[in-house]
């Protein structure tokens, strides 16, 4: 038998879409109907006439509310085109079943991997859906003979998720006949399903009754073994969770079976946390697995409207979320949700300067306009009001991502539209690309820190040396895995004791207020035979340049706590002192910038060098240096 899932989203001129791709449980519902019928002619397809073409036995399409009147457009039309029956799973149909449309046979309520293969025994054997069949299937709805939407009820949900298989990654791809391209989506990870927080404007609150439910420890590694099968290349796997954190116990495990595994290495991780359960130990847990973003819905940057959205949670705890990921070297992402009903202009601010306040440490920036989705406190609101008359919804208008004519419903009653899109356009918009800003500069800063990290280690795997002291601050730390090498902040440096055969300094001077004390400390720490190796980041590097002059510059750049502070980690600065403390400098290597990259910008330092004291910034292309050292002499 040959299915076809269909994904209304708009993956033409939604970038984001592209490149997450639609619910990963339509890869889970296709691993199931393969284990119990051996079907392998599935696909997954966003062109109606790309699935058409293919003439498949059955169709299924999965919708969220902000993209039902995509979903409905798709199935008149494929349901013009053919007799073949369509499913319709998601979010939607399971919040508002009644809203099936006669272009779809069957709705399926809730979790759809058990469903699917009740229903698909019936089409197998039958080569139709009777409604005497139907009936006998719990948790989905459908017409009868009449025309009447029959529900069957509520289905129970697989309590224990390991016993459903992997989710097959292979069918993870559609082909784009406008874009002219296949859409590779990237692979995510859920290590459980539910929240059992109750925020009014989600509608997962209600639809999973606040239960969580997970896989294993051993299932999560298991499918992180198969992403990595799967995609080989991708380099960051985003544990889509809805709250991945919520059990510190079992995180801590999972990241202590990611090291064993040794997946740290190969990969980084981001998920999704709420603000009010973070807190350093769950950052440093976080970052010894190598995740490099956890993302945040902050919502507002009002303490009246998180109370109204949320309940049991302020701008203090926001705050201190993104404080505790930027110690831990963690990049931070941010939602916000604005136009609630009850918030007034000054809240809509206080967002905003919330946002400015943080924005050098936000590597993902994204503020929506509320909208009510069903099953939500705000949809029971704006029904009420009469903002939607469930007789007759224009599904257009529940769309978060337009704040353009009609396409908009706008329930605020503190402020004008006019008033909300001049803040949204003159304002919030820049932050919404943010992060495209950020990733071109991170990853210029990835290809940096890794060559530094391949040198280290190379210069580790091959000395003899059975000592090793690491003094890094957290968030620069190579997380070396040598039962030999020993770990340190500069701050716990005088807690240190004994002769250590290789010592490495990585960055450290800029947080440390009196350097001359740190040397003195790390001189006695170095045996007799000893060495020791520090990096120095080149302040005048073309990245901060290019900061600099965009105005962008991130004081946590380069791990700085305090910026008069820079001065010291110059190189000169750094020789003089070593000079100064007994240590001899036997080799200085630099670490340059890719010429391709350096190339980019040589015409930009050229047209501002009749403006700027360019001359002064010495070696643009090289990000740091590498100085190996030793002691003249032994230091009593």
């Amino acid at each position: 038998m040959k299915i076809a899932f269909f994904s209304p989203a708009d993956y033409k001129n939604n970038l984001q879409k592209q490149f997450s791709g639609p619910t990963l449980g339509l890869a889970y519902i296709a691993a199931n109907i393969k284990k119990n019928f051996g079907f392998n002619d599935l696909s997954i397809e966003v062109d109606v006439e790309h699935l058409l073409a293919k003439k498949p036995d059955l169709i299924g399409i999965s919708s969220y509310t902000e993209e039902f009147d995509r979903t409905l457009l798709a199935a008149a039309k494929i349901k013009s085109r053919t007799n073949v029956p369509i499913l319709l799973g998601g979010a939607h149909i399971t919040a508002l079943p009644d809203t099936l449309p006669d272009s779809i046979d069957v709705g399926v309520i809730g979790d759809g991997e058990e469903t699917i293969i009740d229903l698909l025994r019936i089409y197998q054997k039958d080569l139709t859906f009777s409604p005497d069949k139907l009936q006998q299937i719990k948790g989905i709805i459908f017409h009868d003979q009449q025309g009447n939407k029959i529900n069957t009820g509520k289905r129970d949900v697989p309590l224990n998720l390991d016993d459903l298989p992997p989710p097959d990654r292979e069918i993870f791809q559609a082909w784009h006949p406008e874009l002219r391209r296949s859409l590779k989506w990237q692979h995510r990870l859920y290590t459980s399903r539910g929240c059992p927080f109750s925020c009014i404007f989600c509608m997962y609150s209600k639809m999973t009754k606040r239960n969580m439910r997970y896989h294993s420890v051993e299932r999560v590694i298991g499918d992180i073994y198969d992403i990595r099968r799967t995609a080989p290349e991708q380099e960051h796997i985003f544990i889509a969770d809805d709250l991945f954190v919520i059990d510190k116990k079992r995180l801590s495990e999972i990241a202590v079976a990611i090291r064993s595994e040794g997946f740290h290495k190969q990969v980084s991780f981001m998920c999704l946390v709420r603000a009010n359960v973070f807190d350093d130990e769950i950052a440093a847990i976080l970052k010894s697995m190598n995740t490099s973003m956890v993302s945040f819905g902050f919502e507002s940057g009002s303490d009246q409207i998180l109370r109204y959205l949320k309940g049991g949670i302020s701008v203090k705890h926001n705050q201190r979320a993104a404080d505790s990921c930027q110690k831990y070297g963690i990049k931070t992402g941010a939602y916000f949700v604005t136009g609630a009903p009850v918030e007034t202009y000054a809240d809509l601010a206080k967002t905003y300067w919330f946002i400015r306040h943080n924005q050098n440490h936000l590597k993902q920036v994204e503020t929506f306009s509320l909208i009510p989705l069903p099953e939500t406190v705000v949809w029971d609101y704006a029904v009420r009001e009469g903002f939607i008359d469930l007789n007759n919804i224009n599904w257009k208008n529940i769309s978060y991502l337009s704040l353009q004519g009609d396409n908009y419903l706008f329930m605020n009653k503190e402020y004008s539209l006019a008033e909300f899109k001049y803040a949204h356009e003159n304002f919030f918009s820049k932050y919404n690309v943010w992060s495209a800003v950020v990733y071109q500069r991170e990853q210029l800063i990835k290809t940096f820190r890794e060559a530094k990290t391949r040198v280290i280690e190379a210069v580790l795997h091959n000395t003899q040396k059975q000592k090793i002291l690491e003094i890094s601050t957290v968030a620069e730390t190579l997380n070396l895995d040598q039962e030999n090498i020993t770990f340190v902040s500069p701050a716990e440096i005088d807690k240190v004791s004994g002769d250590y055969d290789l010592i490495f300094v990585n960055n450290v001077f800029s947080v440390f207020t009196n350097p001359e004390c740190l040397i003195g400390c790390i001189t006695n720490l170095i045996s007799e035979s000893g060495e020791l190796k520090i990096f120095v980041h080149n302040l005048a590097n073309i990245d901060v340049l290019n900061k600099l002059l965009a105005g962008s510059f991130d004081s946590n750049f380069l791990s700085y706590c305090d910026f008069s502070l820079r001065k010291i980690e110059r190189l000169e600065q750094v020789k003089k002192l070593l000079l100064e403390n007994n240590l001899l400098i036997e080799k200085i290597e630099p670490f340059k910038v890719l010429e391709n990259d350096f190339q980019e910008i040589k015409n930009l330092i050229e047209a501002i060098n009749n403006y700027l004291p360019i001359s002064s910034f010495t070696e643009l292309n090289c990000f740091g240096w590498l100085l190996t050292c030793k002691l003249s002499k032994k230091v009593e």
